[in-house]
């Protein structure tokens, strides 16, 4: 069972008929045809099984939220409310879209994304990680390219990989925050 507690006159979240109505006719896909979610709400109801099926992962985590996030607009209760909602910091929650760890050293190999945005002194910026031809450019074309390393500096890949994940452009955040962003959610990590 995977559920939402709230603080609210009751103990988990769950629209009625009408919000739930409201709900479908903005984001019809809530209307699941399978017994997955609880009625009118992001409720998961699983049985595990063989092989890690019926298991939480990242991706389910992520898959309950929005349905979640989709679902909290249409409850009356909250209406022009300010929603943020208190997540504990299990790796399911925070799994980040890339990590540094996630980068080859030189160009032609393993990079899994093709651009990068930050923002630094309020200015947005981004860089390509791959080169019009197609090949990723590499940690150490990267860090060229940011300021970071000197045209012969020669860096085994930690020391590399140290020195470019300092820049603002490898702090991105979790799956989870972006997620939420985008349904004007705050989600706000515990400590414990």
């Amino acid at each position: 069972m995977s559920d939402f507690l709230v603080l609210d006159n009751e103990p988990f979240f769950q629209l009625n008929e009408n919000e739930f109505k409201q709900a479908l006719r903005k984001y019809p896909e809530l209307n699941s045809t399978d017994n997955f979610y609880l009625k009118n709400s992001a409720t998961i109801h699983l049985e595990p099984g063989k092989a890690r099926d019926g298991y939480i992962d990242n991706e389910l985590i992520l898959e309950q939220f929005e349905r979640l996030f989709k679902l909290l607009k249409f409850k009356k209760s909250y209406e022009n409310k300010k929603i943020i909602i208190i997540v504990d910091n299990a790796t399911t929650h925070t799994a980040r879209e890339y990590t540094i760890k996630d980068f080859s050293m030189k160009s032609g190999t393993k990079c899994p994304v093709e651009k990068i945005t930050w923002v630094q002194d309020d200015v947005e910026k981004s860089l390509n990680f791959f080169y019009p031809n197609g090949l990723s450019k590499g940690l150490l074309v990267i860090g060229r390219e940011l300021g970071l390393i000197k045209e012969n500096e020669k860096l085994k890949l930690d020391d590399l990989r140290n020195k470019v994940g300092e820049h603002a452009a490898f702090k991105n955040k979790c799956k989870l925050k972006l997620l939420a962003e985008r349904y004007s959610v705050e989600i706000i990590f515990s400590q414990y």
